[in-house]
């Protein structure tokens, strides 16, 4: 009987790590910048085998190309990158480093996003297996960025249902714009609700707005004292 292979979802954010760590592998850091303007287009992740068998991964690399309407969609492009080793047998309980450089263009009109997956190679190192296996695959954010740049995000439209609050963002520059340094108050009458920070990262559903780009943020409003009706929205950006 041959292997069924069933692939794990590919998971992009450390926190989303916790619940597979035990039966996965670990990686860090899950997020790098890159800025070839300035010489810096190297960097470095670990990968950890924390199961008590030895551990196959290999690592590919896909760039991420957003749509008009905020889809992502991966392309292959290992052309832009040059990664030693791209492929390991790490025993257990050890670690392995490896090595990426970004050889892509250096001068881009827009920054870039890729993601570099670290793959579990479906391997039967004890032969003779049947069955069941779970192939894990976890995504590393990689950023092609300009540190001269700067985002220009504003509000283009507001709209509300029931306790969903649909703020349409454009951002107007080459740079990636992000909400975490960002203040975003909601105005309804006299009371007003200032989200920055936790606050607005635990109700906002996305957090990076890619470049020369328009998105759709919806906040949750059910923790909030929001009555109902018409909510204005200013928008505070700081810089990263």
């Amino acid at each position: 009987m041959r292997d069924r292979l069933v692939t794990a979802a590919i998971l992009s954010f450390a926190a989303l790590l916790a619940p597979l760590a035990a039966s996965a592998f670990e990686v860090q850091p899950m997020r790098h910048s890159v800025y070839p303007a300035n010489g810096q287009t190297d960097g470095l992740l670990t990968v950890k085998n924390t199961r008590s068998k030895p551990l196959p991964v290999e690592l590919v690399v896909e760039k991420r190309v957003f749509g008009e309407n905020g889809e992502i969609t991966l392309v292959p492009a290992e052309e832009d990158f040059v990664i030693f080793p791209f492929q390991a047998l790490i025993e257990p309980g050890g670690s392995q480093a490896f090595r990426f450089q970004y050889i892509g263009d250096q001068a881009p009109e827009e920054e870039a996003a890729y993601t570099i997956h670290v793959r579990e190679v479906p391997v039967d190192l004890e032969g003779g297996f049947t069955g069941l296996r779970y192939v894990y695959s976890f995504g590393v954010v990689v950023y092609v960025e300009d540190q001269q740049a700067q985002s220009d995000l504003s509000v283009s439209e507001v709209t509300r249902d029931g306790d969903a609050l649909r703020i349409s963002l454009v951002n107007s520059s080459p740079s990636f714009a992000r909400l975490t340094n960002d203040r975003i108050t909601l105005s309804q009458g006299d009371q007003k609700f200032v989200l920055e920070g936790d606050s607005l990262m635990s109700i906002a559903d996305q957090v990076v707005i890619p470049p020369n780009s328009e998105a759709m943020l919806t906040l949750n409003l059910t923790d909030l004292d929001v009555q109902p009706g018409d909510v204005s929205v200013a928008l505070r950006e700081t810089p990263d």
